[in-house]
């Protein structure tokens, strides 16, 4: 698989398929991503969406077939320059931090480490460690976007 992509704006998802892999990607409203994908003649399957309301960006989850993991991961390679073509000049600023939210959350069970959890939260976060897909979905479902304390939501 090449691994030349760039990581902070293209997750791989651990989930058993026989056929598919899995991603996370970040991209716009606009959906640029998709233009790159018809480019190089990938089939993307999409998902959800997850978007902060004062964000530009969203988390996208998707999938390809294996065969074409390769062609998708060139494609998501030019992502960056693309969006600093269209004027997205933060875009991998906000990437790089999403990602470091995300493993902080990770390495804390789910939670970032400034925030308070109830006992029911814990119980959830407890529950999510233990299957991994299931992780990274409640994982970004429940990341901050920013410090003034909105969360993301689901489209």
């Amino acid at each position: 698989m090449n691994q030349k992509y760039n990581e902070d704006c293209c997750w791989t998802i651990e989930k058993f398929s026989l056929f598919h892999r899995h991603f996370a990607i970040i991209d716009t409203a606009d959906h640029l991503a998709d233009q790159l994908f018809i480019k190089h003649k990938v089939q993307v399957d999409f998902g959800s969406e997850l978007a902060c309301p004062d964000e530009p960006y969203r988390v996208i989850l998707c999938k390809c077939r294996k065969r074409d993991a390769d062609a998708f991961l060139e494609a998501v390679c030019e992502l960056p320059n693309k969006m600093l073509l269209c004027g997205h000049s933060d875009y991998l600023t906000f990437c790089e931090g999403l990602k470091k939210k995300a493993l902080s959350a990770q390495d804390n069970g789910g939670a970032l480490p400034d925030e308070t959890t109830d006992p029911a939260q814990e119980a959830e976060q407890e529950s999510a460690k233990e299957i991994p897909c299931q992780a990274a979905g409640q994982l970004v479902w429940h990341l901050p976007c920013d410090t003034h304390g909105s969360k993301w939501k689901s489209l």
